[in-house]
């Protein structure tokens, strides 16, 4: 696609796209139902995900986060109608889930390569989660998942290879 080409009017998944310094329009993103979003430097480490507001797009079921959040997750907000969120090295360090309760049908949440997340309060407010993905995070924090929801529908992981941007691990 060339740079004066547009998007037709009904995507629904979007990968691939290279977004430069420019920001493109939102408006052609309104039916998008899955987004995968990777931010990374020239040397594939992922870097900061400047992400905005997307709670506009409320066709978004689909969430697939790899980069840093500078300031959080309170930087962004997301749309309600979210079934499925991931969050990969996105450097979370205080609680995401007060900003992730008001999704009223998430049934899906995998957090991957975030060791600095130690506090979860919110979580039980979550009655419709059906699975928590939990990849290479600190070993306290799985715990006192663990001791606040059901281990039914958490799927913990701790990988013994690292991707090779990741230091350390506890």
């Amino acid at each position: 696609m060339s740079s004066g080409d547009s998007l037709p009017d009904n995507v629904q998944t979007l990968w691939g796209l290279l977004i430069g310094i420019k920001k493109p329009p939102g408006y052609w993103l309104t039916d998008l139902r899955t987004l995968r979003l990777r931010s990374v430097n020239d040397y594939s480490e992922p870097s900061n995900l400047k992400l905005g507001s997307i709670e506009e797009l409320h066709h978004l079921t689909e969430l697939y986060l790899l980069g840093k959040f500078s300031s959080g997750i309170k930087e962004i907000r997301l749309p309600q109608s979210l079934k499925i969120l991931a969050l990969s090295v996105s450097n979370l360090k205080d609680d995401p889930m007060r900003q992730l309760g008001a999704m009223p049908v998430l049934r899906e949440l995998e957090i991957r390569y975030c060791p600095n997340l130690k506090k979860i309060e919110g979580l039980k407010n979550f009655s419709t989660l059906k699975e928590l993905k939990l990849t290479n995070v600190a070993k306290e924090f799985a715990s006192e998942v663990k001791g606040i929801i059901s281990e039914d529908i958490i799927n913990e992981q701790n990988l013994e290879t690292h991707p090779p941007w990741v230091s350390s691990y506890s």
